[in-house]
């Protein structure tokens, strides 16, 4: 195997001599090209605005989700406030049946007495 004069060249310098021979096997790292600005550019542009549609909607279904919450706390206060009153009634209903049930009882006991 015979070795091309540039190798020969570069082997002579004396930074060769600070390369290790595992290093000459390997090609060499190439970085890749940045892509063109105009392009990055326009495509950051379309991704922010999809971003800030995307942003709005969750604000609106926050809102909804708040609104049928507070819809809900409303509906729960309604109905304990209902269910309150069905038993102030029952009690009423329960008190007014239990005096009328003691007059007539007091009556009868007057009028088996006399």
């Amino acid at each position: 195997m015979r070795a091309s004069p540039l190798l020969i060249a570069l082997l002579a310098t004396p930074a060769a001599a600070q390369v290790l021979p595992a290093q000459l096997d390997k090609p060499p790292s190439v970085t890749p090209a940045k892509p063109a600005a105009p392009a990055t550019s326009s495509k950051l542009v379309s991704l922010q605005a999809e971003l800030k549609a995307v942003e709005g909607k969750i604000a609106e279904l926050k809102a909804k989700k708040d609104k049928l919450s507070e819809m809900s706390q409303q509906d729960m206060l309604q109905l304990q406030q209902a269910m309150d009153k069905k038993s102030q009634l029952e009690t009423m209903i329960s008190n007014t049946m239990k005096a009328s049930s003691d007059s007539q009882n007091s009556l009868t006991q007057a009028s088996k007495g006399s």
